[in-house]
């Protein structure tokens, strides 16, 4: 699922990100462009960070930032649908 759509990160990414390091919203900003553009995927990312984080803490390596949220869609001019927390 998309995040940010600005720059095209996944929760996928954000939890690669998460298991090389990354522990802070700082951390994802300055790896992915997390939230650098618009702003509008900080709260998801912010989820999807804590997801990841409680998870590597678990010893799960599923990311599930959306278990409790809407999951809007963006249709692209392709046809091509994303998923992503915030449009």
């Amino acid at each position: 699922m998309y995040v940010c759509v600005c720059n095209g990160v996944t929760e996928r990414q954000i939890e690669r990100a998460v298991q090389t390091g990354a522990a802070r919203m700082r951390d994802l900003r300055l790896l992915l462009g997390v939230s650098a553009e618009c702003g509008k995927c900080a709260d998801c990312a912010q989820r999807c960070l804590r997801s990841a984080l409680s998870g590597q803490e678990a010893g799960t390596a599923t990311v599930d930032c959306m278990s409790n949220a809407l999951q809007p869609s963006i249709t692209m001019l392709t046809g091509e649908t994303l998923e992503a927390c915030a449009a």
